[in-house]
């Protein structure tokens, strides 16, 4: 329930922010990023396993948050041009 209401939330404020609604979105990543904040809140010295390059490493929990956060953040700025969607 509580991943649920973190993409419906993410949905809402993407709307906010975004002008143009007629692109439609699945609102995983605000889901997942809202389940990533509550472990955060709830365990912030907790380590995460992540799979790296065909190996697993643990990295702490407010880091690897903090990545995830640039990563979302920045995505959208990276693949402005959307030419590479219509090359096939």
């Amino acid at each position: 329930m509580f991943y649920i209401c973190c993409g419906l939330l993410a949905g809402f404020v993407y709307s906010i922010f975004r002008d143009d609604l007629s692109i439609s979105t699945m609102g995983v990543s605000g889901a997942v990023s809202g389940i990533m904040g509550a472990y955060f809140i709830f365990y912030p010295v907790a380590k995460v396993r992540v799979f790296v390059f065909y190996n697993t490493m643990e990295l702490p929990a407010a880091l690897f948050l903090g990545i995830w956060f640039l990563f979302q953040l920045f995505t959208p700025f990276l693949f402005q041009d959307e030419s590479f969607l219509n090359a096939a």
